[in-house]
């Protein structure tokens, strides 16, 4: 009997049908007959090393995978080898025989097994109790069967040709995207941040396959939901994972806001956090001055996460506050600041001083809350929105020269300066408060002297890789942090002695006292200590967790981006960094109109083009595209004028003649000068 296979119309080109009928016997396969009624045949496969000798029903070739049969067991009720499901890659075998707990189980180590010798299975035959898997060559005779057992219950391998004649291949189909997430799981557990190249490198040294991109960013996705879960999993937890951070830290504040709806659960507002061990280490030991700032989520839903930083006695970063909304605006900042005045005290009590960027809704809900709250703006912030009108390098010099004043008169020769150069740009800077951006009329009660916001820009680039992750995952990852920078800076001994200019240390010294004792106690090693005295516990596994009370929330409403999602924000040209440490990157000027002249658009964009004349002209190109006729820039091109070179000539002198006839038709007189400038534009259009 021989096999029979459909082959495709253009199967003389290498394209192999697919098999529509079970391959014959191989060589030495013999079916033996059964010992009772009842019993089905016994097929028996010998060792391709022991062809000569008499096959047996049972051959053991696997010390790892099973335990062979004793001397004393009888042939009535034969010893079957049994898969072991810790087997590593690499040493996966089959035999007949081999015995499997579930029929899942017996489909993945196929899997395994093909991708182990780098050949390509195709699951002939699945059904619920028998499966039937040959190799994807038609010409090689691999093949491996198994069915349901009823005693004991399992599934066995009741046919193994475990010969291939097909070449080897490191890209199989067998490597998919379901299977390459079941590996990885156990690697993201062992190393959360495993990257997508590291994941792609960790497989080509381990499995020896090649993964794509795509795949392994799908099956990272994959493995990491069934890790942390679903970011709209995360979202119906995030009341119960506050109520376990409060109760592992006393004294926290966690507050969550949601928008209710008129059918279903509600859905996400915003949240806010303040853990007991920041809150006290920045009463007891940081200076009275704070750094807000929020950076975007990248995760699905979004968002905006929005953060408040400190400094201790030794210049350190201090996050004091934490939290998450829907979007940057006025009502969340509003909401926010309350709940931070809340916890650190009134502002006219303790003087809060604040920093921040221009951020959307910050500055009026600053004032709304706070009124009359010592407010400082950023100074690098400030010069990118200065720079999109006056692009000048002496300009950009001469504001950061006021900026880093240190005297009213340093700061008013550099703005004199600034008005003797561009009177516009001045004006723009004298809307602005001296005491809100110079650092001559900076208050010296908190004792910081910045004029940029680098502290809360540093704690974004700190936490810049968590944003991508889903909402609790990222709400654990910034505990750790706070915690691990609690713990580091806790016991420090650091020889800190304050900050004393030199003329007031020889001063003090030739009076034979000690320069510490001079030192403001915000900069002493006192208040170090009394920051980083406390500590912040640590939240319990989710199986741990008892339901929180209310309702829980769904995550905030999705808002499709325009265009393809980004993960980076845009960069302004002070930000962008050079590709080469050789070469400086080129940089190309402002797209022109050959059409208008104009700045800012090409010929095919050109406003000026569509209007009526314009329509008219565009039936006269139809007409000459149906009679064969060539057209150049949406204009027929006059008899003698075929050549587009001719015709581009042409249009531009035609086109510059109309624009000075307008220009000297206007009714305004012109003087000689007038005319030589638009004689020399006819010129240099037309050269």
């Amino acid at each position: 009997m021989h096999n029979v296979v459909e082959l495709d119309e253009d199967a003389s080109c290498g394209v192999q049908g697919r098999r529509i009928h079970r391959r014959p016997r191989p060589f030495g396969q013999r079916i033996l007959p059964p010992r009772e009624e009842n019993q089905a045949p016994r097929v028996v496969v010998p060792n391709s090393n022991d062809i000569d000798e008499e096959p047996t029903e049972y051959q053991y070739h696997s010390e790892e995978l099973h335990t062979p049969p004793g001397s004393d067991s009888e042939d009535e009720n034969p010893v079957f080898p049994q898969y072991n499901p810790d087997t590593k890659f690499g040493k996966i075998r089959l035999e007949l025989g081999m015995e499997f707990g579930t029929m899942q189980q017996f489909k993945d180590t196929v899997r395994k097994y093909s991708i182990q010798m780098d050949r390509e299975a195709f699951f002939l035959k699945v059904e619920p109790h028998r499966c039937r898997v040959i190799c994807y060559n038609e010409t090689c005779p691999w093949e491996v069967y198994c069915a349901r057992r009823n005693q004991p219950p399992s599934y066995q391998i009741k046919t193994l040709v475990d010969e291939h004649t097909c070449p080897r291949s490191n890209k199989s189909r067998s490597v998919t995207c379901k299977w390459v997430a079941e590996e990885l799981i156990s690697k993201i557990r062992v190393c959360p941040n495993l990257s997508h190249r590291e994941a792609r490198e960790m497989f080509k040294v381990e499995f020896d396959i090649c993964v794509g991109e795509r795949m392994m960013f799908r099956a990272m996705e994959k493995a990491k939901d069934v890790i942390e879960g679903t970011e709209k999993e995360q979202y119906l937890k995030l009341r119960t994972y506050l109520t376990e951070l409060h109760k592992a830290n006393p004294g926290s504040t966690c507050r969550m806001s949601t928008t209710p709806q008129q059918e279903g659960l509600p859905k996400f507002r915003s949240l806010y956090i303040c853990l007991e061990a920041c809150k006290r280490g920045f009463k007891q030991g940081c200076r009275h001055f704070l750094c807000l700032d929020g950076a975007f989520l990248k995760g699905y839903f979004g968002g905006q996460l929005l953060t408040t930083v400190a400094q201790d006695a030794n210049n350190h970063l201090f996050p004091v506050v934490y939290g998450v909304v829907d979007a940057e605006t006025k009502t969340n900042w509003k909401e926010f600041l309350e709940y931070l005045l809340d916890d650190i005290g009134d502002h006219r009590q303790f003087n809060w001083h604040f920093m921040s960027d221009k951020q959307k809704g910050l500055i009026p809900a600053l004032q709304e809350v706070m009124p009359g709250v010592k407010h400082r703006f950023c100074t690098m912030h400030m010069w990118r929105n200065f720079n999109k009108r006056w692009k000048d390098l002496e300009l950009k010099q001469l504001l950061f020269q006021c900026a880093r004043a240190l005297t009213n008169q340093e700061f008013n020769e550099g703005m004199d300066a600034i008005k003797r150069i561009n009177t516009s740009a001045w004006e723009y800077l004298s809307k602005y408060e001296q005491e809100t951006w110079s650092r001559s009329r900076f208050s010296t009660w908190p004792k910081v002297d910045n004029i940029t916001n680098n502290n809360a820009e540093s704690l974004n680039t700190i936490m810049v890789g968590l944003r991508g992750k889903s909402i609790i995952t990222m709400l654990e990852e910034i505990r750790y942090y706070l915690l691990k920078t609690m713990a580091t800076h806790k016991d420090a001994l650091m020889a800190y002695t304050g900050l004393p200019c030199c003329h007031g240390v020889a001063a003090i010294q030739r009076k034979n006292q000690r320069p510490e004792d001079y030192v403001h106690h915000w900069l002493t090693m006192e208040a170090y200590n009394r920051t980083y005295q406390f500590h912040i516990n640590t939240v319990p596994s989710q199986e741990y967790w008892a339901d929180a009370e209310g309702l829980p929330c769904l995550p905030p409403p999705y808002k499709k981006p325009i265009g393809r999602p980004t993960k980076k924000r845009a960069r302004h040209e002070s930000e962008r960094q050079n590709g080469s440490q050789y070469k400086i990157k080129r940089s190309y000027g402002k797209t022109s109109c050959k059409y208008c002249k104009k700045v800012g658009h090409n010929s095919r964009t050109c406003p000026d083009k569509k209007t009526p004349a314009a329509a008219e002209e565009g039936e006269d190109v139809q007409q000459a595209l149906a009679a064969g006729q060539p057209t150049r820039g949406g204009i027929v091109p006059p008899r003698g004028l075929e050549d587009m070179s001719d015709l581009e000539q042409e249009m531009f002198w035609e086109e510059t003649m109309d624009a000075v006839e307008e220009e000297l038709t206007q009714g305004h007189p012109q003087s000689e000068a007038d005319e030589e400038v638009a004689h020399f534009s006819i010129t240099v259009v037309y050269t």
